[in-house]
């Protein structure tokens, strides 16, 4: 599996969970890495005041640990952004692995 590849899953996946959390699809598997990193934290900053509970349902959707939630809560939105796209990039390798 390419790196490619693992960056288009990985980024179709944030964008289910997403969606299934009560949030628009917003990342563009057309963009750089650094392009969705920036744009997934702005996306935290901006609904950090409004949409904490659904902030909070997305990050347990992906298996974030409690933890790890409480970044948005130290309003470390970097450090989180990274912790999900690791997270998540992990089930995607997982999950070819194993089919």
């Amino acid at each position: 599996m390419g790196d490619k590849l693992i960056l288009k899953q990985t980024i179709d996946q944030i964008n289910k969970d997403l969606i299934l959390s009560g949030f628009e699809p917003i990342l563009d598997t057309q963009k750089s890495l650094s392009h969705n990193i920036a744009y997934l934290q702005d996306f935290f900053q901006i609904n950090y005041g409004g949409n904490l509970m659904k902030l909070k349902s997305f990050l347990y959707r992906i298996d974030l640990a409690e933890s790890f939630a409480n970044e948005l809560v130290n309003n470390d939105f970097e450090k989180l952004v990274y912790l999900v796209f690791n997270r998540v990039k992990k089930k995607v390798v997982f999950r070819a692995k194993n089919s």
